[in-house]
């Protein structure tokens, strides 16, 4: 079968095990988590395929006992069979056997899934990860690990596996650690707790959208009832906790319908029937969501852009010559990562900003193959001028006007007027509130900063 999971990442999972016992409701089995795992060898990479199976399997039984635990049910539980299938076969519910058939590949890539969208979660919620930038790191600083999947592959495995070490939060980040490993069971106990509804509800026969839908609705339920474990009376975490259970309910479905349309019709979108199903229960998800007034943001945001409007392209790019410092949708980029080789960007507009002593080069590119950025000369402009160039949108002109090489304000005078043009060109991250001169301007400044979502493209040349 070849499953490898990542030596790092196994090792985290037993230390964020044991981390949040003390720290989270204790309703959720911690202890059995980290018990389960430390009986296996630390390095997973050395596990048989029959261990991998019945650690999947154990997980799976453990899964179901938080159904019952939260459910209240006194119905015969289900087993489980551990089988090892191909990517993308997802668990289901077997009837004539009183199983619930649990694939080991989907397991491992729903608990990966998981810890990318545990960080992408915790870094959309204010925290922030101090590292460098490069865009061949991209997006594993600025929380779009979920978006990072390449939709021709619509695998998580090979983002994961290759970049385990930048996608696992730091261990001096504790919060973010956790987030992870709690979105990362939270992910699969949704798919466990759908297929249990299919039992509870006695389901018979093919399934049907509304048998799918009644299955979602008892995994949604089931993550509310854990949810609730989670209340803390201050009501301060509590929508941090909601998003990451509701967005557990979302992701899988988004995950098969990418799969449904690959599978069907390579690089275009799938309007199959399974496909316009899993449509529908990841409309229902949404609509459950909203239901939350205290969901901080949609739960449909966390996921990538609509299937029909995405995709991955070479993007080649030229300089007139090269720059000291070169700017990718407000990311600063090293010269030397995309001097020899295309960078892959996502449909859409992509801002571009170089300077170097003798002037500045702006383009926006919009599916482009080829990107020539061209210099204009740094200008000396009084602020007069720079207002009317301000009023006639020309940001390029704005920043020649006001900028140095370092895109920072030659004055204070000058920052926000510079602020506004770094806005505008998508470097909101080179905002710097400190150096304007009222309040007035320093909000506005912030404001711009607090928008910027860093770069929309992940190199991966």
């Amino acid at each position: 079968m070849g499953i490898k999971w990542n030596a790092k990442f196994s090792s985290v999972l037993c230390c964020i095990f044991l981390s949040v016992l003390t720290v989270h409701a204790q309703e959720l089995p911690y202890r059995d988590f980290g018990n389960l795992r430390n009986g296996y060898p630390a390095d997973a990479n050395s596990w048989s395929k029959d261990q991998y199976a019945d650690y999947n399997r154990k997980m799976a039984l453990l899964l179901i006992d938080v159904v019952w635990t939260f459910r209240h049910l006194d119905k015969p539980k289900p087993d489980v069979i551990s089988i090892l299938s191909a990517p993308r076969t997802p668990p289901a519910w077997v009837e004539d056997s009183n199983t619930i058939s649990y694939p080991v590949s989907f397991a491992r890539e729903m608990t990966q899934l998981g810890f990318m969208l545990g960080r992408d979660i915790y870094i959309d919620s204010g925290r922030r990860l101090v590292a460098d930038k490069p865009v061949t790191q991209h997006p594993f600083f600025d929380g779009h690990l979920v978006k990072a999947i390449d939709p021709s592959i619509n695998s998580v495995s090979p983002v994961f596996d290759t970049n385990a070490s930048l996608i696992t939060c730091p261990q001096t980040e504790q919060d973010c650690l956790t987030s992870q490993e709690l979105e990362g069971i939270f992910l699969q106990l949704f798919l466990v707790a759908h297929e249990c509804g299919h039992y509870v509800l006695g389901h018979h026969g093919a399934r049907q959208l509304d048998q799918e839908l009644a299955a979602d609705r008892y995994g949604w339920d089931t993550l509310q009832a854990v949810a609730q474990s989670f209340k803390s009376q201050d009501g301060k975490s509590n929508p941090y906790y909601d998003l990451l259970l509701a967005s557990a309910a979302e992701a899988p479905l988004w995950y098969l319908l990418q799969s449904e349309a690959w599978t069907h019709v390579i690089g275009t979108p799938s309007d199959t029937q399974e496909a316009q199903v899993y449509k529908k229960r990841i409309d229902q998800i949404d609509a459950l969501a909203d239901e939350w007034d205290d969901l901080p943001r949609l739960v449909s945001a966390f996921m990538p852009e609509t299937f029909s409007d995405w995709s991955l392209q070479s993007t080649a790019v030229s300089f007139e010559r090269l720059p000291q410092l070169l700017v990718v949708d407000g990311v600063r980029v090293s010269v030397d990562e995309i001097r020899k080789e295309n960078l892959r960007l996502p449909s859409g507009i992509t801002h571009w900003i170089a300077t170097d002593a003798s002037g500045v080069a702006c383009q926006t590119s919009d599916d482009d193959e080829q990107v020539a950025l061209n210099y204009q000369a740094w200008t000396d402009t009084d602020l007069a001028t720079i207002g009317n160039l301000e009023k006639a949108k020309k940001w390029c002109d704005v920043v020649a006007s006001t900028a140095n090489a370092q895109l920072q304000p030659r004055s204070s005078a000058l920052a926000a007027a510079l602020n506004q043009a770094l806005y505008y060109l998508g470097a909101a991250d080179f905002v710097d509130p400190d150096m304007t001169q009222n309040q007035e301007d320093k909000k506005h400044a912030e404001r711009y900063k607090g928008s910027s979502i860093g770069v929309k493209s992940w190199g991966l040349p």
